[in-house]
């Protein structure tokens, strides 16, 4: 998973941060037959796997952004609340659909309602 923020400013410099991690979990249920019965459950990043390009952000991410490093604020969830644009029908290997996912995105203990474009590939 990427998560993305082009609103950091560093020295003065606006500039665009990627943080990286494969410590993903959650689960997605189609039926291949009918895109329309789709289910995702809860999604869960483990906080602390997060990484950018420099050390010392890393640290800050986890020590007094994100506070990780405290077990109960160790993973960011993300709970679907609404999946909208995929196409009704059934799933074709290798192709690719696009629709929006709706989710309730809580970071410690604070829940924003975010959407998110999704990309899915049949294989």
């Amino acid at each position: 998973m990427i998560i993305s923020n082009p609103e950091e400013v560093l020295f003065g410099n606006p500039k665009t941060v990627v943080g990286r991690t494969s410590q993903v979990e959650g689960e997605v249920l189609l039926d291949l037959q009918n895109l329309q019965e789709v289910e995702i459950r809860s999604i869960q990043i483990n906080a602390r796997g997060l990484a950018t390009d420099n050390e010392l952000r890393n640290r800050s991410l986890q020590r007094q952004i994100l506070d990780s490093v405290q077990d109960e604020y160790q993973f960011i969830t993300f709970t679907p609340t609404e999946i909208e644009g995929l196409n009704a029908g059934a799933a074709v290997i290798g192709e690719t659909q696009t629709f929006n996912l709706s989710d309730d995105l809580q970071i410690r203990d604070i829940v924003q309602p975010v959407m998110f474009e999704m990309m899915v590939t049949a294989v």
